[in-house]
């Protein structure tokens, strides 16, 4: 049986910051100020700082989200904030394109 294809995958642009990219090419594009400060979901017409702050889990509200140079490049917290979005997303029947906002 063919194995199927990840719902997603995180892949790093520079230390801070970091792109999801899910199967039908949808992007979902974060970014943090590299000295740290908060976690940004950015755009063509959001960049940098006038992205919108994610939290815990990737989520629109809740906890904001982070980041710090030491504790490493920002893909790793971005796939590990992936990792817990998808998981509580299956516990609650949500498929992972609808928690990463790949579904749009």
């Amino acid at each position: 049986m063919p194995r199927k294809s990840p719902a997603y995958i995180v892949i790093s642009t520079a230390e801070n910051s970091a792109i999801i990219l899910g199967r039908g090419g949808i992007i979902r594009r974060f970014w943090a100020p590299s000295e740290g400060g908060y976690v940004r979901r950015v755009s063509d017409s959001h960049p940098g700082t006038l992205g919108q702050q994610v939290c815990q889990r990737l989520e629109r509200s809740g906890s904001t989200l982070s980041w710090t140079p030491s504790a490493g490049p920002l893909v790793d917290l971005i796939r590990r904030e992936a990792k817990l979005a998808v998981q509580w997303g299956k516990r609650n029947s949500y498929t992972p394109e609808q928690m990463l906002g790949l579904d749009e």
